[in-house]
């Protein structure tokens, strides 16, 4: 029993040196299936990656989230929120104003576009046209009405400043 005990504790100063591993290189590490090496990561409270197909872990005390609630290390992406979907999700209804796919792109440090049309329908998030490009906003009436007069009313700003040209 100790020396599961140790394996385990070597195991984890490892992984948290490391800050992200795969399932696999962990399973290699413990000589153990995949199936109860997933247990542990369970046990531990760890976060899989919300890019990259989920397929990188890390432990809850490696990440230094930011304001958003993410953390990259090297192009693997985590976050607070867990998966992408429910990533995504948050990062829209905490906005003041919306979000665009550019700026969810921006934010994520992934191309947005493509898991965006999916995601746009159902009740958690809906979306308007402004300016020509699709925001987000979240499903809830209340909030997404307030951040819709905060985008249209940004956007107004924006349209009616002059242009560079004119202000040279």
């Amino acid at each position: 029993m100790e020396a599961a005990r140790t394996t385990v504790s070597r195991i984890r100063e490892r992984f948290r040196a490391a800050k992200v591993m795969t399932l696999l290189e962990l399973s290699e590490l413990l000589e153990r299936s995949a199936r109860t090496v997933h247990r542990w990561l369970e046990h531990w409270g760890a976060i899989s990656s919300y890019n990259c197909n989920g397929r990188y872990y890390t432990l809850p005390e490696v990440p230094s989230f930011d304001e958003h609630g993410l953390w990259q290390w090297h192009e693997v992406g985590f976050s607070r929120y867990g998966n992408l979907t429910e990533t995504v999700r948050a990062l829209v209804k905490e906005s003041d104003a919306g979000l665009t796919v550019a700026e969810l792109g921006m934010l994520l440090g992934m191309d947005a576009q493509r898991f965006m049309t999916r995601l746009g329908a159902g009740p958690e998030l809906s979306r308007f046209k402004c300016e020509g490009v699709f925001v987000y906003i979240s499903g809830e009436p209340r909030r997404g009405r307030q951040q819709r007069a905060a985008r249209e009313s940004k956007e107004a700003v924006r349209t009616s400043l002059p242009s560079d040209a004119q202000s040279v």
